[in-house]
């Protein structure tokens, strides 16, 4: 699902003509990863490197992090209140008779008390299942809605726990298990295979956990046992995030130019859209999601500013966006978020392989 390039080096880069020495391309780079008339979704990581002196010669040990885009932190269930506030808020905007000054007003209540992502969440879910019966005109508040709005059941957060972290973040889309590839001179010299990967993987602290996180010394951090591959090596490589990559003296000698791990994971067509479209609305309702226009700048520089903005007086964008755009049409069941990459990736409709690099 993502894949990284990084430059260790052992020591100044060799003549091209030592490089050119490397060989042939190495049998596990010509197994056939997915077909090859199937679009590759690639997503980044992060890749740390260090090298270890052992027994026979050099080992270089590969650690991968997911980047971002892979982490899911969304909290499908509602708590009580959410359903209390979403409810108010549908209600109202059918009081208001179709008057968008009156609907943004309610809006910015809820988006000011739960933020506007997961409030754009808690309008969605409750979105009325009866939309051709709102009423066309201002309702006053003293006289019933007749229909009144109705709410479709919803996935509701255990009964006690109404805290807005239930439950760790964890990485979604990771592939089957990752290749690392060294290069010199262009030429594939070295390659090594990880485990399979263990998922769930979680990313960050488990508020659910019951024992308190151990401690291993004072020179580490306490963390539960789920999160614990990010900071152990031995961990990370039984579940399949760290690799190692033996060299011999004389590709120490030669050395790396460049250090290239990849990954695929093969899933039916139809389950690979669903688990990207459920990573976009986790981004949609949580930290933001946003397809840029080509061209975009996409950092600060002192010659251009980025394209984006976290700037929204008045919660107007975000009631533009989530409550007056007109809702996505249930074409087979797909969310908001699989429809927009449909429309974009016009080649396919469902990817089936996730690469990453």
């Amino acid at each position: 699902m993502a894949t990284a390039t990084s430059h260790p080096r052992l020591s100044d880069p060799p003549p091209p003509a030592a490089a050119a020495t490397a060989g042939s391309v190495p049998p596990a780079l010509q197994a056939e990863l997915c077909p090859a008339d199937v679009p590759l979704a690639l997503l980044p990581v992060r890749l740390e490197t260090r090298f270890f002196t052992v027994s026979g010669g050099m080992e270089l040990r590969i650690r991968v992090y997911p980047d971002k885009i892979h982490l899911d932190s969304h909290e499908i269930e509602l708590t009580p209140a959410e359903r209390r506030g979403g409810v108010h808020f549908w209600e109202h905007c059918w009081r208001a008779g179709g008057i968008a000054d009156d609907e943004a007003r309610v809006w910015r209540q809820l988006a000011e008390r739960y933020g506007a992502p997961r409030a754009g969440w808690i309008a969605r879910v409750l979105r009325p299942a009866n939309p051709g019966d709102r009423p066309t005109g201002p309702v006053p508040p003293d006289v019933a809605l007749s229909p009144p709005p109705v709410f479709s059941s919803v996935a509701m957060a255990p009964a006690g726990n109404d805290a807005a972290w239930r439950s760790p973040s964890l990485a979604r889309l990771l592939p089957d298990r990752w290749i690392a590839v060294a290069y010199n001179g262009g030429v594939a010299s070295l390659t090594a295979t990880g485990r399979d990967i263990l998922l769930p993987l979680a990313v960050g602290p488990d508020p659910r956990a019951d024992a308190p996180p151990s401690r291993a010394g004072d020179d580490e951090l306490a963390i539960d046992a789920g999160m614990r591959w990010m900071v152990d090596f031995d961990e990370a490589e039984a579940r399949g995030m760290a690799l190692r990559m033996m060299l011999t003296p004389t590709q120490v000698a030669v050395g790396i130019e460049t250090l290239l791990v990849f990954g695929v994971r093969n899933t039916l067509p139809a389950e690979g859209a669903r688990q990207f479209g459920q990573l976009l609305d986790a981004h949609h309702y949580t930290d933001g999601l946003e397809f840029l226009r080509f061209g975009a700048p996409s950092n600060n520089t002192a010659e251009l500013r980025s394209a984006y903005s976290s700037a929204d007086p008045g919660e107007a964008r975000s009631y533009a966006s989530e409550i007056a755009q007109p809702a996505t049409p249930p074409l087979s069941g797909r969310t908001p978020a699989r429809w927009r990459l449909r429309s974009a990736c016009r080649r396919r409709q469902h990817p089936t392989c996730w690469a990453g690099w």
